[in-house]
């Protein structure tokens, strides 16, 4: 049944888009990781701070990568751009694509201020 979500956690570009991203991303919903990839395969999150009701929307900060996702990223051999990582908070209807997967490192690296920095 579908319903409301909310997902907090890290988001960062990856140093190269991952060829198959379709194969990752049910490894990662398999292993049950933290982790997520969106659609294009540029960037990976994590959710890593439950679910709860705030707001819809995606918000950004600047906070560094948490250490769990850090360690999961290392073991799983992916390295990111921590530079350009944040934190998110995401309020979103699970019958719908999750905005997270949608999000394309052109657009996260606009609304987070860094496309031309």
């Amino acid at each position: 049944m579908s319903g409301n979500a909310m997902s907090r956690g890290m988001i960062v570009p990856l140093c190269t888009p991952l060829i198959d991203r379709y194969a990752i991303s049910e490894k990662l919903f398999d292993d049950d990781s933290l982790l997520g990839v969106n659609y294009e395969g540029t960037l990976i999150y994590s959710d890593e701070w439950g679910r709860g009701n705030d707001a819809y929307g995606l918000f950004f900060d600047r906070s560094n990568p948490s250490g769990a996702m850090m360690n999961e990223l290392r073991t799983r051999g992916l390295s990111v751009v921590s530079a350009q990582a944040r934190s998110y908070g995401c309020f979103w209807y699970t019958g719908a694509d999750n905005p997270l997967n949608e999000m394309t490192k052109q657009k996260f690296l606009e609304r987070t201020g860094q496309l031309n920095a």
